[in-house]
């Protein structure tokens, strides 16, 4: 219900103190982008054809958080050096 798969039978759901209307035609970008489902099955979501790195963009540009190849690469490799400070992205 959290994600919108399924309206809410009773209740009211609240994200950021504001009221997420049952609608899933009304959910905003901002809370799609804030809540979105994590899929537990690591073979389902690491597909060995792709690099760690194509899995983090293909998201980024889908909800076009970064645009253009450069700036994709810029920001996956923020979020990896996040991950493991200690060790630096090498392309």
């Amino acid at each position: 219900m959290i994600v919108g798969a399924l309206p809410p039978s009773s209740g009211t759901i609240y994200y950021a103190g504001q009221d997420i209307p049952s609608s899933p035609g009304a959910i905003s970008k901002k809370y799609r982008l804030g809540v979105q489902m994590i899929h537990q099955d690591p073979y389902a979501s690491l597909n060995p054809a792709h690099t760690i790195s194509d899995i983090i963009a293909a998201p980024l540009a889908h909800h076009g958080v970064a645009r253009g190849e450069a700036a994709t690469r810029k920001r996956v490799r923020e979020l990896l050096e996040l991950v493991d400070s200690r060790r630096p992205m090498t392309w």
